[in-house]
């Protein structure tokens, strides 16, 4: 794997004491004993005492143990750390927890004996193997004016095998299963980094009582050889908030393994990305999870800590906006639950309200244009590299002709961009206005709208308490105003409309879309109208496209989609039209769009964009409307499941 940026460590204090033999405290009168050389180190508060035993090991470890860590009595530690010589690797780490039992692996602990090692001058290398209970670990060591500024762990690969954790379970993995513990019933998922690990979502982790819940996990029946057990508050989609309890310590400030065992299973719960921030508390860790597949659907690949922000960071900066987006995103949310709800009930069908795929499949005059092309795509004298950015001609002429001067609305073809999907256009857009720009969306809204604003740092900071972003104008969209929001009593600069609306299936007339483009050309704002349901409008006053109303192409961008309209959602087929008109801040949009897409797009694929054009010709037009009308009837109205936006709910579909 690639080695990641190093994590600090501190040396603490380092100094002499008695060795209490037999009962240590005041109240037996005898302390007697003999000198013993420690070392005392933390890694984000998680301390332990560290002793040389490369040339003498003391007897009793697990005694000794219990005594060092005695806060009152003792040194005070969340365990003991040996430093010992190994035939397999540089050095054996012998790890004790604070009641005397041994574990087989600290995050955190290792890291201190990176620097331990360094810093005494037992070796001079700065890539090490350390030698644990949990198998070797590869250590890199950064150093600075001859000390160790910070180290880096590749912690290997989690195990997810409940008989390997160990779990008393059937299955492949633990993953988001019901428990009861501590008198309630919590929803759980188990992983090994070497020890053994129960990793719990929770709304919030400070108010929790730790100290009744901590034990009820760690000795119960499930866990054979007892379980360290993280509480996990999901901030964003990159960032954790954590409180461990260690079996055989009790509530500790931070745990490495617990870490990365939470990062494991925040990833495999849809919660976050394969990197994320852990706030811990005695400080925060960043984590990357380098997952691979290897063809059996088990995980390879390593854990690594990256970096102990406290101290510093080290390398690469990421754009930060990805850490403010709160939970998953909206569909992945969806996936992880239906695929929790599957794994517990797998005799259920499901009908699914998430991603609106469609049930019918590509009509015959599709699938014959594919099939044509294909065939030509194997002849010299027919093949095609990559398409023209814009998209060919001929799909390019039958777009303007049929979508557009059917309805009297005047286009050119070089205002039209084929593209692999409404959504890549919808995100993308942003690439070409100014990140200073106050964005508005409709109230129930599609959730890429929002999150790619907020990615592009359009939206500033998210309030988790008020659901809101602070820079982001929501448009409700409810029963008391036809779901159709109104124009704001602000400036606002960027619009995101849809419509037939998703997900509340609202329309908007004439009138209503003209109030918008009136407010738009006033106050030089820009609508991004979504169209991607046009297909479905059956109302003679609602219009199928902006630019039906009169301004609209000074001030209007819209998307369009065959998924819906053509079933191409396996497909990836769309376009953008920005007209010739449109310009801000002296510049033509169109000029800029294009640009964009020569850049980071390298066009549809021939067979796809043959496939787009059959839909406009006579039989595919007859196919088509026979499909649609064949959805319509099968509903009264559009059914959809739609809850507050902000508050992950479905959206519902055609």
């Amino acid at each position: 794997m690639s080695h990641p940026a190093p994590a600090a460590v501190r040396l603490k204090r380092d100094c002499r004491r008695p060795l209490i033999r037999g009962k240590a405290g005041p109240q037996d009168g005898k302390e007697e004993g003999t000198a013993l050389r420690f070392t005392k180190m933390q890694g984000l508060g998680n301390d332990y005492v560290y002793l040389d035993c490369t040339k003498e090991m003391p007897k009793d470890l697990p005694g000794l143990a219990r005594r060092l860590s005695d806060r009152h009595f003792g040194v005070g530690s969340d365990g003991l750390i040996c430093i010992c010589p190994s035939k397999t690797a540089d050095f054996r780490m012998a790890m004790f927890n604070a009641d005397g039992s041994e574990g087989e692996m600290c995050g955190n602990g290792i890291r201190c004996v990176g620097k331990f090692v360094y810093d005494k001058g037992l070796t001079g290398k700065t890539n090490l193997t350390i030698e644990t209970l949990a198998g070797p670990k590869a250590l890199e060591l950064r150093t600075e004016g001859g000390a160790v500024s910070a180290v880096t762990v590749d912690m290997g690969a989690p195990i997810l095998e409940p008989e390997r954790i160990p779990v008393e379970a059937s299955g492949s993995d633990f993953i988001a299963r019901r428990m009861m513990a501590g008198g309630r019933e919590w929803e759980v998922t188990c992983v090994s980094m070497g020890n053994p690990h129960a990793v719990v979502f929770v709304p919030e982790v400070d108010s929790l009582p730790l100290a009744q819940l901590g034990p009820a996990f760690e000795h119960h029946p499930s866990f054979p050889h007892r379980i360290n057990t993280e509480f996990v508050q999901v901030e964003n989609q990159s960032t954790l908030r954590m409180r461990v309890w260690e079996r055989g310590s009790g509530e500790t400030l931070a745990c490495g393994t617990g870490a990365c065992a939470s990062l494991v299973a925040a990833v495999l719960n849809a919660y976050t990305a394969p990197v994320a921030t852990v706030k811990l508390l005695g400080g925060n860790l960043t984590i990357r999870w380098d997952r691979e597949a290897d063809g059996s659907d088990r995980l390879r690949g390593g854990l690594a800590v990256l970096k102990n922000t406290k101290q510093g960071g080290f390398g690469v900066r990421i754009n930060d906006n990805f850490l403010k987006l709160p939970g998953s995103y909206l569909f992945a949310e969806i996936d992880r639950r239906v695929g929790a709800y599957t794994r517990e009930h797998p005799e259920r069908d499901l009908v699914r309200l998430g991603i609106g795929d469609v049930t019918l499949p590509l009509v015959p005059a599709v699938t014959q244009a594919m099939h044509q092309a294909v065939d030509e795509m194997g002849q010299p004298e027919t093949f095609r590299g990559y398409p023209p950015y814009r998209g060919y001609d001929f799909l390019l002429q039958a777009i303007v002709e049929h979508d557009y001067r059917a309805r009297g609305v005047e286009l050119s073809p070089e205002e039209v961009f084929v593209s692999d999907g409404a959504k890549s256009d919808c995100s993308g857009i942003g690439d070409i206005l100014g990140t200073d720009n106050l964005v508005a969306v409709c109230d129930p809204v599609y959730p890429v709208y929002v999150d790619a604003n907020a990615i592009a740092g359009r939206l500033g900071n998210y309030d988790r308490q008020a659901e809101r972003w602070e820079r982001l104008v929501y448009m409700p969209c409810t029963a008391e105003n036809g779901f159709s929001p109104s124009v704001p009593d602000q400036k606002v600069d960027m619009i995101y409309l849809c419509f037939p609306n998703n997900p509340t299936g609202a329309v908007a007339t004439r009138e209503q879309l003209k109030a918008w483009v009136d407010y738009a050309n006033a106050n030089q704002a820009v609508i991004l109208y979504d169209s991607a349901y046009e297909a479905f409008i059956t109302q003679e006053d609602v219009p199928h496209t902006i630019y039906e109303i009169e301004g609209a192409r000074t001030c209007a961008i819209e998307f369009r989609s065959f998924s819906k309209t053509a079933g191409f959602t396996g497909n990836r087929c769309a376009y953008t039209v920005v007209p010739m008109e449109l310009e801000r801040d002296g510049a033509k949009l169109n000029a800029l769009w294009n640009r964009r897409q020569c850049t980071k797009f390298n066009g549809v694929p021939y067979v796809v964009q043959r496939g787009a054009a059959a839909v406009y010709t006579e039989e595919g037009q007859r196919q088509i409307k026979e499909t649609i009308a064949y959805l319509l009837r099968r509903c009264e109205r559009p059914l959809y499941l739609a809850e507050d936006s902000r508050r992950n709910g479905l959206l519902g579909v055609l």
